[in-house]
């Protein structure tokens, strides 16, 4: 109501809007965990297969009709990964618009695989899953995400501590590890330089993020109550400098800091208002702690890092599956009749 910029508050206020009635659709569906993780998964398939073939060939294709963009090294402002005992290599991208946000989607995925691998009675079923478990991590490891790795390495602790007194359900990470272990037989140099190596384009992007915190600090210190309005950070921040390189304008790496600039101190109230409401609607007991734990470990870590599970559509759509895929697995039947 209050932002500068209102074609932009408009657009995102809508796409949270769309995003909470997705959820709110499926959860009063007649589907349960099974149904909704076998159609996670099925729907996995595809962008995981082409997240691979992009970095293993290094090539991409533009298609507007799926609404993908050839994402390759020496297209500018693609994403890549570059240093002097490595080369330049693109990162993949997926059908997504940044490899973090494939990345954590993967991660994300990776979840419910490890969860729903059990649920399918089916010998074939539980093979087809681990196979496209092994595939997915390729493909996280390919997108050189470091918050998505962070992200699923927790998520699989707590699994793992999910079923512990159930050791039979551990093989469920068998997927993973073949899935790490043959891309680092492939790739182990990639991976160390992306965690230890050192670049100059390594280094900007670290300096690029800290800066983004002062940016963030300022923002919030001139709109502490109301904040700037849904969708206008980068608007503020261009108020506030407009002598930069189009491309500095960019959200704040971290969904706490980003959602307080935007929606101020009434704004945080009211969606921690909505976020225990919530908690107390998917009735989280002592028992279905740890299931919660591990399926939002990944949104819980990328929001430190990242900011695209507000600032975009498909980062929304991420956390409103991870919700309803945990009340579906607390619940024996749907919501509505």
């Amino acid at each position: 109501l209050w932002a500068r910029m209102t074609s932009y508050a408009h657009m995102r206020a809508l796409q949270v809007f769309a995003a909470v009635v997705f959820a709110f659709m499926l959860m009063s569906s007649r589907w349960q965990a099974k149904q909704v993780g076998a159609a996670l998964l099925f729907g996995a398939v595809m962008p995981t297969l082409l997240g691979l073939w992009q970095f293993i060939s290094q090539s991409g294709f533009d298609s507007t009709l799926l609404g993908l963009q050839a994402h390759v090294v020496g297209t500018p402002g693609s994403s890549v990964i570059q240093g002097p005992e490595i080369g330049r290599w693109a990162r993949a991208y997926g059908p997504f618009a940044h490899p973090n946000v494939f990345g954590g989607y993967l991660a994300a995925m990776s979840v419910v695989a490890l969860l729903s691998i059990s649920t399918f009675s089916n010998k074939l079923a539980r093979i087809s899953v681990s196979t496209l478990l092994a595939l997915m991590t390729m493909a996280l490891l390919a997108t050189f995400s470091r918050s998505a790795w962070v992200a699923a390495a927790f998520a699989m602790i707590v699994f793992c501590f999910l079923h512990i007194s159930r050791r039979k359900k551990m093989w469920s990470l068998a997927g993973v590890v073949i899935g790490a272990v043959c891309f680092m037989l492939l790739y182990a140099p990639l991976v160390s330089f992306r965690l230890v190596g050192s670049s100059n384009h390594q280094t900007a992007s670290i300096t690029d993020r800290v800066d983004q915190y002062s940016d963030a600090a300022a923002v919030i210190a001139a709109h502490p109550v109301l904040g700037t309005g849904i969708g206008n950070y980068e608007a503020a921040v261009f108020m506030m400098d407009s002598n930069r390189s189009a491309w500095l304008y960019q959200p704040v790496h971290n969904f706490y800091a980003l959602v307080l600039a935007e929606l101020g101190v009434i704004g945080w109230v009211f969606l921690l208002g909505s976020v225990l409401l919530s908690v107390r609607m998917l009735q989280v007991t002592k028992e279905n702690l740890l299931l919660l734990l591990a399926l939002l470990a990944p949104l819980d870590i990328i929001s430190f890092f990242d900011h695209y599970l507000w600032t975009s559509l498909s980062g929304l759509l991420i956390v409103a599956i991870l919700v309803v895929f945990f009340q579906k697995s607390t619940k024996k039947e749907a919501i509505l009749a």
